[in-house]
């Protein structure tokens, strides 16, 4: 009874460390239009390569769709990984490892790793945008250098320029932003100059002259020249357009004194960017802006100079994956489809002793989806494992019974 005992405790312990614990895993990227081999190896970090144990799968992503949901940003920390050549399961393209990673909340000094470089963040902006200052004792500031700073609304967004007086190339601005009138300003400029300007113009063609002495606005369209003032912070519509117009922020007598600072337009995540500062112990700290890929726009990385590290801007990817709804197929060597698995915020599925679990996906083109793969090892020796505890068990009530006789 002793020896069945022993066996199965043994038995039990070991096959619930193989089955749990000892299993190849890694990490499998899939995207839509594209089948992959599922093939295994053992490797130092239980990688998924394209050399050993070749199973006799197919994987392919069906379809990826995620939930409408108020994305979370958080800071990553990367290191370049100069040997990797595998897909492992910290690998993130570029040949850089992941590290950590840190909310986007304002937080304390954090050291990099065991090195000499630190970083903090100093602000994260929801809805980037640069707002601009000027000093409000700008009656006494000499007209040294003169401009208008004017914010446009258009149906492309709401972009900003700034005009000066001197030189002439930045005096105008042609109507390329969809406003419908092309824009000029001057510090001051006589009344028959403005008429030979609008007599020059082509027909059809609107043009808005706006002075800086005067505070004047002179709108002209053909031959014909409507002049009123403007005042700062107010909002003129184009005529027909009650929603595409123009607003004066600041005009100003030298643009040295003009200020563009950091500031977000709202909390809502529509362009994320996270200030933070970076030193090494006994240096001068650098600052650096730092922003999320997308699918117009290259993520703004930073490189850390003199390290192998580089910081970066992501959305969580366990919340990404928590509203998603992922779907593959899996097919034997013939093509046949033998499994399909469909993943609702992130569970886990299997087939035989494959686990499947999504860990990030994406439904922008290009679609992917990628799989943390464990293969797991037979059950045979937890079954076993049972077998000689219950067989133990059996023996011991059997002894007692022979005792009570």
């Amino acid at each position: 009874m002793r020896v069945f005992l022993v066996m199965g405790i043994a038995s039990l312990l070991f096959g619930m460390y193989q089955y749990y614990f000892a299993g190849i895993k890694g990490l499998i990227k899939l995207e839509i239009g594209k089948s992959n081999n599922l093939i295994l190896r053992v490797g130092e970090a239980g990688e998924i390569s394209q050399q050993k144990d070749q199973m006799g799968l197919t994987i392919t992503l069906d379809s990826v769709v995620i939930r409408q949901y108020t994305p979370t940003y958080e800071i990553t920390l990367w290191k370049l990984n100069k040997a990797d050549t595998t897909l492992s399961a910290k690998s993130h393209g570029s040949g850089y490892t992941f590290i950590e990673r840190f909310s986007s909340e304002p937080m304390e000094i954090r050291q990099i790793e065991k090195t000499d470089f630190y970083f903090r963040l100093k602000a994260f902006y929801p809805n980037f945008e640069f707002a601009y200052q000027y000093p409000e004792d700008r009656d006494t500031i000499a007209a040294h250098d003169p401009g208008i700073t004017i914010e446009l609304t258009t149906n492309e967004g709401n972009p900003i320029v700034t005009l000066q007086s001197e030189p002439p190339s930045k005096r105008h601005l042609k109507d390329i932003v969809g406003l419908g009138a092309a824009l000029s300003f001057y510090q001051a400029i006589s009344l028959d100059s403005i008429k030979a300007i609008s007599v020059r113009g082509n027909p059809g063609e609107d043009r808005i002259i706006l002075t800086g002495s005067d505070r004047k606005m002179y709108h002209l369209l053909d031959g014909l020249i409507e002049e009123k003032p403007f005042e700062e912070n107010i909002f003129y519509p184009m005529p027909g357009h009650d929603s595409v117009g123009f607003k004066v922020l600041f005009c100003f007598p030298d643009i040295a004194y003009l200020k563009a600072v950091p500031s977000t337009k709202g909390d809502e995540p529509l362009n994320p960017v996270a200030n933070i500062e970076i030193w090494k112990a006994g240096q001068g700290a650098v600052d650096a802006f730092i922003y999320p890929e997308t699918n117009v726009r290259k993520g703004g990385d930073f490189g850390i100079p003199g390290s192998d590290y580089k910081l970066g801007l992501r959305i969580n990817p366990e919340q990404r994956v928590h509203y998603s709804d992922c779907h593959i197929s899996i097919r034997d060597a013939s093509s046949k489809i033998v499994e399909s698995l469909t993943f609702h915020s992130g569970e886990r599925k299997s087939y035989q002793n494959l686990r499947f679990q999504p860990v990030d996906c994406n439904d922008q083109y290009p679609k992917h989806l990628t799989l943390e793969v464990t293969k797991r090892n037979s059950f045979l020796p937890v079954f076993f494992g049972f077998l000689f505890l219950g067989i133990a068990l059996f023996l011991l009530f059997i002894g007692k019974s022979h005792k009570g006789v």
